[in-house]
This record gives C-alpha cells, structure tokens and sequence, in this order.
C-alpha cells in the first residue's frame, strides 16, 4: 500500500464506525436529537479520548461488539450480498 491506499482504507473504516454508531441515535426515541443517546456519546468517546483503546470506546457507546452490517448498507449491500448465499437475479 502506497500513502494514498491507507489514507482511503482509513477513511473508510472511520466510516464504517460512524456508520455503526449512528445506528444508536437512529434507534434512539428523538434519533439524532435525542439527549441519552448524546450523554451516552459524551460520557463514552468524548470524555475518555484517548485514555483507553478507541474500541473499547466504542463498544460502550453501542452496548454491544462493533459490527459492519450498518456500513455495509450504507453503500447498498444488503445482507443476503454480503453473506455471500444470494446470486445477482437475471432477466
């Protein structure tokens, strides 16, 4: 990988964790607007910064292991394409 194949990779995958976490607020009962899910953004990923491992971070955001899924169906790849079980239909 040359400089710009791991700014790109980077790029995405701080897109993959944004689109992961979003999916808290988008569940949330204001959704983005919503006051505990900000708190929770605050207490979890603002407020330690970088004095624990951003993974941990995030994974107390989310209650839950970071997943790909919410990424995945950002950029239109559903989950029977990504399980690899579903061929392309053809007319």
């Amino acid at each position: 990988m040359n400089g710009y194949d791991a700014g790109y990779y980077g790029y995405a995958w701080a897109d993959a964790i944004a689109a992961d976490m979003a999916t808290v607020f988008e569940k949330a009962n204001y959704g983005y607007l919503d006051r505990q899910a900000g708190l929770k953004l605050r207490h979890e990923i603002y407020e330690p910064g970088d004095s624990r491992e951003v993974n941990v971070s995030v994974e107390k955001f989310l209650g839950r292991k970071q997943s790909i899924q919410p990424f995945l169906k950002k950029i239109g790849i559903n989950d029977k394409n990504a399980s690899g079980t579903s061929s392309p239909t053809t007319k």
